[in-house]
Order: structure tokens, then C-alpha cells, then sequence
């Protein structure tokens, strides 16, 4: 009987050994495990509702139900300095004050790039640009909700470009004024530095 109870205490402590063994490896492996990245959730996140490019831009699927988008960008060299974008559209109305807020069919904003490179948002029908590298820029407005995606017809975002080629300025070296473009000028800083299209 006492070999017994002799064998049988050994057993449980060997039991209880192995147990506390196991929890030790458990609790290792577990404070052990690489951290979770914090900021994994919020950069993919701001992946989905980033403005820098398409590919960071979710997308509103037009429906057969509503009316199409669309838009057209006219360019035309202002009168001082620059140009001035007109953005002509059809089935959709430049809602400024609902930015943000949730989606209304046929409302939102513009989104303006220049070389590819997003530049900011365009919250009414014009928009000035003030000055252009010297060269070929290519100037593209697409049209976005009020919750910031990008309206889509036919797996197409709806959007336009226009090419403005900006010339250097004329203004001749040794000009009297700084911020005339021509030395001839008779209002000084009209259109000074701007660089203007073909």
C-alpha cells in the first residue's frame, strides 16, 4: 500500500511538473509574438481615403437608375496672369458646403493634377492657375462625391485633361522694375513672372 501511495505521489508531482512546464512555453510564446503594427490599420486605412491618386481613391459606381456625369475643362489665358479653368458639366452640381458629408447623386467636388501630382480640390465650375512649369503640363480635373470617391461611368472615371503649354517669361534682363514682364510695360507687376501658353 505505502509503494502505492509512494509511485503515486511521484506520478502527480511529475504531472504537475510537465503542467507548469507547458504554461511556461505557452507564456513565452505568447509574450515572445512580434507586436501587432499600430499603425497597420490606419495606413491602410488612409490608403482607401487618401487623395494623392487614383489608386488611393475609392470609387462611386454610377447606377443605370441616375443620370451620368460628365466633364468638360476649357482653358483660357488670363487677362493679368495664368489661365482660368472652366469646368463645364452635365448631370452634376459643385456642392461645397456638403464636402465630406455623405453622398448625394449628381453633387460634389473636383479634383485638380497637374503632371500627374495632385494639386487640391476644386469646389465650383472655375479655377485659377497662377503659373505652370516652362513646357508641356498636363492638367486633368476628375469629378468626385460628396465622401470623397471618384464618380465611375462604365468603369471610367469621370474626368478630363487639357495640355497647356507654358512659355518662359518675356521679361528682358535689366528691366528697371522687378516685377514688370517687359520693361515697355506700363503697369508695374501686371502679369509679372507668369509664363503664358502658346
Amino acid at each position: 500500500m505505502n509503494k502505492m501511495n509512494w509511485f503515486l505521489k511521484i506520478f502527480l508531482m511529475m504531472a504537475l511538473a510537465l503542467m507548469g512546464l507547458k504554461s511556461i512555453a505557452l507564456a513565452q510564446h505568447v509574450h515572445g509574438s512580434p507586436a501587432p503594427d499600430p499603425h497597420q490599420s490606419h495606413v491602410s486605412h488612409s490608403a482607401h481615403q487618401g487623395h494623392g491618386d487614383h489608386s488611393a481613391h475609392q470609387a462611386y459606381l454610377v447606377t443605370e437608375n441616375e443620370p451620368a456625369p460628365t466633364l468638360n475643362v476649357r482653358v483660357f489665358d488670363d487677362p493679368v496672369s495664368g489661365w482660368n479653368l472652366q469646368l463645364v458639366t452635365e448631370n452634376f452640381t459643385f456642392a461645397p458646403y456638403h464636402t465630406g458629408l455623405d453622398h448625394i447623386p449628381g453633387e460634389g467636388h473636383g479634383h485638380l493634377y497637374i503632371n500627374e501630382t495632385k494639386i487640391t480640390r476644386i469646389l465650383g465650375p472655375w479655377y485659377h492657375l497662377d503659373s505652370l512649369l516652362e513646357g508641356e503640363n498636363i492638367v486633368r480635373v476628375a469629378l468626385s462625391t460628396n465622401d470623397h470617391k471618384y464618380y465611375m461611368v462604365n468603369d471610367q472615371i469621370v474626368e478630363a485633361s487639357v495640355l497647356i503649354t507654358a512659355q518662359p517669361s518675356d521679361k528682358q534682363e535689366g528691366c528697371p522694375c522687378p516685377q514688370c514682364k517687359c520693361p515697355r510695360c506700363q503697369c508695374p507687376g501686371r502679369g509679372h513672372g507668369m509664363m503664358r501658353t502658346q
